[in-house]
């Protein structure tokens, strides 16, 4: 993707994770790695030492195995990214600021008939995980992880209240992947709860897994996000950073 110019780069709003990569790269905060690395380890090495260092964003374009296919890994990792997200200075008592505003003035989220998450369906055998380029980030990790900072969704199925959290999720074969919302004791106080409310009903968990978001939910999933009174959680508050509804 080209680097728009810079008269018609935007600071903050943006509505995909395109309009996030074109500004990322305007302002210097996407690394483009064009030589060939390796998903197993390699990536998750270099991406963590980068993000160690304070950025910045890396585009990898030559996966081994994966031609003509790119891999983007730290998007919201530094001051200076959440910077331009939120359209302020790389500070963060000002990200901070909006950050909590966000959350306290949400935008009610609407729902849309269709859209471009429709455009292409697989379903059951038609699965087919490895055509991701997909990281064995750690080498002590299990397997692939194919969600490590995306949106995993639940609802509750006493109040339909939603839940859009960042949890780990290996794959397991061709059309399965495993997640931990916790355990019976320690679990955690969204998806987790969720899973036990639906057992206690003898009910599955449905479960929705959400690559390639904007920031503001990539955001989101990472940030405890406490139900208001009116049932409002991350996609609200999502809705609050952006400055426009999350539609749904």
């Amino acid at each position: 993707m080209a680097a728009t110019e810079a008269s018609e780069t935007k600071t903050g709003g943006y509505t995909d994770i395109r309009e996030y990569l074109a500004a990322l790269d305007e302002h210097e905060l996407l690394k483009r790695i064009t030589a060939e690395v390796d998903l197993t380890h390699e990536v998750g090495a270099i991406a963590a030492r980068v993000l160690e260092r304070g950025g910045p964003a890396l585009m990898f374009e030559n996966i081994k195995g994966y031609p003509g296919m790119s891999l983007v890994v730290n998007l919201v990792g530094a001051p200076a990214q959440l910077g331009v997200a939120f359209g302020t200075d790389a500070e963060e008592p000002q990200i901070y600021a909006k950050i909590v505003q966000g959350m306290q003035n949400r935008i009610p989220s609407r729902i849309r008939p269709t859209g471009p998450v429709k455009e292409e369906i697989h379903r059951g055998d038609e699965v087919d995980l490895s055509a991701f380029p997909t990281p064995w980030w750690h080498e002590h990790d299990g397997g692939q992880y194919i969600a490590t900072t995306a949106g995993l969704i639940t609802r509750d199925p006493n109040t339909g209240n939603l839940n859009m959290g960042s949890y780990r999720c290996m794959i397991k074969d061709k059309n399965t992947v495993t997640w931990s919302g916790g355990t019976r004791t320690q679990r955690d106080p969204g998806g987790g709860d969720h899973i036990l409310a639906n057992e206690a009903k003898g009910l599955p968990t449905p479960v929705a897994i959400v690559l390639g978001m904007d920031p503001y939910l990539s955001l989101a999933t990472g940030t405890p996000v406490p139900s208001d009174e009116e049932g409002q959680t991350e996609y609200e508050a999502a809705g609050a950073w952006r400055g426009a509804a999350t539609s749904w």
